[in-house]
């Protein structure tokens, strides 16, 4: 009885270490970097994944380990380091992000709040339709365009 009890112990420590594993999740269709890491998760339980189809299970992280995770793409089914132009996309990116904030910070506090909650419920159904959420950043140049051809 001990033995068995034994056992199954063993047996279950084994098997939730099988199914702890690395995962690293990318977007095949982003449109900053096609690719581009968008989770790393250090030992989860890798059957919680089953449903996500572009991941990588395990990588070797060690190409990238001195590298901000901003800069990591998935090529084939290992992580690697974006490139130079794929860095300054991403660091242009940010930096429009940044001045966007800043402008909504600027902006009084009603005003910002609509804004914003206009732009969650926007992205809210575009994601229920099942199409790509937008950035703040593109519905800021959709808001100015329309206010510059009114």
């Amino acid at each position: 009885m001990k033995g068995e009890i034994k056992m199954k112990t063993l047996f279950l420590f084994l098997a939730s270490s099988v199914l702890a594993s690395d995962i690293v999740i990318y977007n095949p269709n982003d449109s900053l970097v096609v690719n581009q890491v968008i989770q790393y998760s250090v030992s989860v339980h890798t059957p919680d994944y089953n449903s996500i189809i572009n991941k990588v299970i395990n990588p070797d992280m060690s190409i990238v380990k001195n590298i901000n995770r901003l800069y990591w793409k998935v090529s084939g089914k290992q992580v690697i380091e974006m490139n130079v132009i794929e860095k300054q996309i991403i660091n242009t990116y940010i930096s429009n992000q940044n001045e966007l904030r800043k402008d909504i910070d600027n902006s009084d506090k009603l005003s910002k709040s609509v804004f914003l909650v206009i732009f969650d419920q926007i992205n809210s159904l575009r994601v229920k339709a099942g199409l790509a959420a937008i950035t703040l950043e593109q519905f800021k140049q959709a808001v100015k365009d329309k206010y510059n051809n009114l």
